[in-house]
């Protein structure tokens, strides 16, 4: 489970690299239940999906960024 804080905090990273799917998301708000892993890696790959091949070192570093942030594995 990722805390409703580290999936905030990724969010923020990735809306702060120009990633506009992060900033159509809400914020989570479960009240200390968590969201799945699989929440985050939609968040990630939209992300990653959203830049494709024009991704800045910026936005790769913010996935990687991101992806600690919520205790995933990242290639």
């Amino acid at each position: 489970m990722i805390k409703d804080r580290d999936y905030n905090l990724a969010k923020a990273k990735l809306v702060a690299n120009g990633s506009m799917t992060a900033a159509k998301s809400h914020n989570k708000h479960t009240q200390g239940k968590g969201s799945p892993e699989g929440h985050g890696r939609s968040l990630l790959h939209e992300a990653q999906d959203e830049w494709g091949a024009n991704i800045t070192l910026a936005q790769t570093q913010a996935l990687a960024d991101a992806a600690y942030q919520m205790g995933i594995d990242w290639p």
